[in-house]
């Protein structure tokens, strides 16, 4: 479920500062603390509230969604260690879907761009023509009054809440550190990745005047 403050509604779109956000409204009694829920789903009551997201560099989302789990020092999603021997004879047993976001294999775990080449290939791509990036916001940024971006998401999370008719104290959200940073080094992408990612996530890139970022290429 969404999340509902007392008048508007969080749309979360996993991979874009989402926890941060939280903690500004938790801290600003707007909400309490309560895990982070990426649905579409918005509650029968909030269906008329004012509804905002936050979306960012589709190039930085990917190299953020293959970060992750590394940074959390986590397992996968079915408990297995992708750290293992045994993660690739596992991973068979569990059956994978090639659309899931999780690395399949080990070589997946290690090399972003291999990963990278999976998910810019899967079938929800090949369905629906757009990058998994882009279709994540975009279910999120149809639903949404006010988009604001996680390059600017401290002004943009003023603005929304402003704009919603919240009332909170802004120096809270001016002045709150960063949460879940990852302390992971960037990897560099390679040049089919980057091109694909430009031509698959166009219309994100465009519209909301992205760059290709500071990221390395070989």
């Amino acid at each position: 479920m969404a999340l509902a403050l007392k008048n508007s509604v969080f749309l979360h779109v996993q991979k874009t500062g989402g926890h941060w956000v939280n903690d500004c409204l938790v801290k600003c009694n707007l909400t309490e603390k309560c895990p982070i829920d990426h649905s579409d789903e918005i509650p029968k009551e909030c269906e008329n509230f004012f509804k905002f997201t936050f979306i960012r560099n589709p190039i930085d989302w990917y190299v953020s969604r293959w970060r992750c789990p590394h940074h959390r020092g986590r397992c996968w999603w079915n408990g297995i260690d992708p750290t293992s021997p045994k993660f690739n004879d596992e991973c068979e047993v569990f059956k994978l879907k090639l659309d899931f976001l999780d690395a399949q294999n080990v070589n997946e775990f290690n090399d972003f761009n291999v990963w990278m080449k999976r998910i810019l290939n899967c079938s929800l791509v090949q369905k629906n023509n757009i990058g998994i990036a882009s279709l994540y916001m975009q279910r999120k940024i149809n639903l949404s009054n006010f988009v604001g971006k996680k390059e600017n998401i401290k002004n943009d999370l003023i603005k929304a809440l402003t704009l919603a008719g919240e009332v909170f104290d802004k120096e809270i959200i001016e002045n709150n550190k960063p949460v879940h940073v990852s302390q992971i080094l960037k990897p560099q992408i390679s040049k089919e990745n980057l091109h694909k990612i430009l031509i698959l996530d166009r219309e994100i890139i465009e519209k909301y005047k992205y760059g290709k970022c500071n990221f390395k290429l070989f």
